[in-house]
């Protein structure tokens, strides 16, 4: 599965430029390197993101081990 790290840079309302960064093949190495990326960066029109396939999406949510979450009580 992959997981591109994306670079989103905005310069104005209409203006953006996005590029690629890094694939990383686990999503906890993606999200390692996207928050050390955020680290670096010290302009604050840039962030960065994690994009997946669509087509990976279901594979990677069937392959989980965890429960689905369900709630018991009511929480305020």
């Amino acid at each position: 599965m992959r997981f591109d790290i994306m670079k989103k840079t905005t310069f104005s309302e209409t203006n953006e430029y996005i590029s690629y960064i890094r694939t990383e093949k686990t999503l906890e190495k993606a999200i390692e390197k996207r928050l050390f990326l955020e680290k670096l960066e010290d302009n604050k029109q840039t962030i960065y993101y994690i994009s997946i396939n669509i087509d990976n999406v279901f594979d990677y949510l069937r392959s989980r081990d965890e429960k689905p979450l369900v709630l018991t009580e009511e929480v305020a």
